[in-house]
């Protein structure tokens, strides 16, 4: 393999523990992302000591990955609704869905820069 997966976990208690799963009709996560397009790149996380983005903490599982995913011009972050937002607070959403319209400003950063 090429590593750039390494599966999903379930929450299914028929799974045995250590057995592989895919997950293929599962919507890819914006965080999920990040590490995937990260190491199709062949990127390396990073640990900046103040976080890019408000909502992905430094103890997020992804923090590396999304700030490495910043790094290299992939991201810009999202937007967001919430008017409880500052309007310069930056945000990158990892739990939200990655929709086709990301999809290929992520794939367009990655590959053409």
């Amino acid at each position: 393999t090429a590593g750039i997966t390494e599966g999903c976990a379930t929450d299914d208690p028929l799974t045995p523990e250590n057995e592989a799963r895919f997950c293929p009709t599962e919507p890819v996560r914006r965080d999920q992302m990040a590490v995937f397009l990260g190491r199709a790149l062949g990127l390396t996380p990073i640990s900046p000591e103040t976080p890019t983005f408000s909502d992905v903490p430094k103890d997020h599982w992804a923090y590396g990955w999304i700030e490495a995913f910043k790094s290299a011009g992939v991201t810009q972050g999202c937007e967001t609704d919430d008017p409880l937002t500052p309007e310069n607070e930056a945000k990158y959403c990892p739990d939200d869905s990655v929709k086709r319209d990301q999809m290929a400003v992520f794939l367009t950063r990655a590959f053409l820069q």
